[in-house]
């Protein structure tokens, strides 16, 4: 069955290989190699996307949302079934694309005898990495171009791990709150820490940070706070002083410019937050290293 897919506006890339011509039935996975596109779509089915090239910048546009990356090889685009989305690229971009009806994810839901019928929303998520989703697509994509013995079964095996490891880490569900007892997935820790390192000098909001794991603000705040044992806002603030001691050490630069360097809207604000992590002022810790 084709997921039912529309360009709203623009030209849908075509992919190159595609599980169409199988007898799957619940879902597709396809390869894509394609440059210069710019399409709003939208899918009744979910889509999750691997990209397989270099680096590319994408942009994207969904529920009034403006997204922009350089995506590398090895980044993961969730994109829930419902709302158009806009999206363009120019340069010459390889992806793999797997999409699932909503229903897929419900089945497995409702086969969990052991818990209590539940719903769930998969969460948009732009850009993350998930070694786990990139290698089960590949999988998937290499056995959509063999013929080999049970190929059907073992694609759906291969698609039925791919939807629990979405409920696990990139669902929300309503009445789920016992789940916020966990703290977070050690990769999804990983690329937390690495967005905060990579982007230190941004204005580093707790929806942005969550938005990047596909999670809740509040879900992720608990589950942050839950594995480091620090809430996320005292966690960015002891990455930027830790920063600044090092430009401090380091450089002569002015300290106004290392304040704005490492995030603090001004250097007052940069001094006083330095003065209560360390005791003494950035002159005075400069001054004496």
């Amino acid at each position: 069955m084709s997921p039912i897919r529309l360009a709203l506006r623009g030209t849908l890339p075509q992919p190159v290989i595609s599980s169409r011509s199988s007898n799957w039935t619940a879902f597709t996975v396809e390869f894509y190699r394609s440059r210069n596109v710019d399409v709003v779509t939208q899918c009744s089915y979910h889509t999750i996307s691997v990209m397989t090239s270099d680096t590319c910048d994408v942009y994207q546009r969904r529920n009034g949302k403006e997204l922009r990356a350089t995506m590398r090889a090895g980044d993961v685009i969730i994109t829930p079934a419902g709302p158009p989305k806009h999206w363009r690229f120019q340069d010459e971009a390889e992806f793999i694309a797997v999409r699932m009806p909503p229903s897929f994810l419900q089945r497995i839901i409702d086969e969990e005898r052991s818990t209590a019928k539940r719903h769930t929303n998969l969460l948009d998520n732009f850009q993350t990495r998930d070694a786990h989703i990139e290698q089960l697509m590949k999988r998937l994509l290499g056995e959509s171009m063999t013929k080999a013995y049970a190929s059907k079964t073992y694609a759906e095996a291969l698609a039925t791990e791919l939807g629990v490891h979405l409920l696990r880490n990139y669902c929300v569900t309503n009445g789920a709150a016992a789940d916020h007892g966990y703290g977070l997935p050690i990769y999804k820790l990983r690329r937390a820490t690495e967005f905060i390192e990579e982007n230190l000098r941004e204005d580093l909001t707790l929806d942005r940070i969550s938005e990047v794991l596909a999670m809740s603000p509040g879900h992720f705040a608990h589950a942050f706070k839950t594995t480091t044992g620090l809430a996320p806002h005292h966690y960015v603030v002891e990455r930027r002083i830790d920063r600044a001691k090092g430009l401090l050490r380091k450089t002569e630069l002015p300290i106004a410019e290392i304040a704005h360097r490492v995030g603090f809207q001004n250097q007052s604000h940069f001094s006083f937050a330095f003065r209560r992590a360390t005791g003494v002022t950035p002159r005075q810790f400069r001054g004496g290293n």
